[in-house]
């Protein structure tokens, strides 16, 4: 639904939704795409920092963020740069395509 939401371009909606079918740093990732796919970098650099700074184990999120400030021409910060050195190493994830949060979504 929060795609749909974001599609017909409330992205209130879009954001609650995304809330409720998953975790925050999945909905902050998932609205992220949203406003990206919509054009609005800005925006989508601000959540998946955002989602990065909740959890910096995040790998989606990362690459999502990397992609952003790439073509924002922005900095990533340096504490959303790279994962805790205790974090486990994960499959790499492609900084060319976002990537969707693949938790499912609840039905009530």
């Amino acid at each position: 639904m929060g795609f749909a939401y974001a599609a017909l371009g409330d992205l209130p909606s879009a954001a609650r939704e995304f809330r409720m079918g998953g975790s925050e740093v999945d909905a902050a990732n998932n609205l992220g795409f949203a406003y990206e796919r919509r054009g609005d970098m800005a925006n989508a650099y601000d959540l998946y920092l955002q989602a990065v700074r909740t959890d910096p184990k995040a790998t989606r999120a990362r690459s999502n963020l990397v992609h952003a400030a790439a073509l924002l021409g922005r900095p990533v910060p340096p504490d959303a740069a790279a994962p805790p050195a205790s974090a486990p190493d994960s499959a790499p994830v492609s900084a060319s395509a976002p990537s969707l949060s693949k938790q499912p979504v609840a039905t009530p």
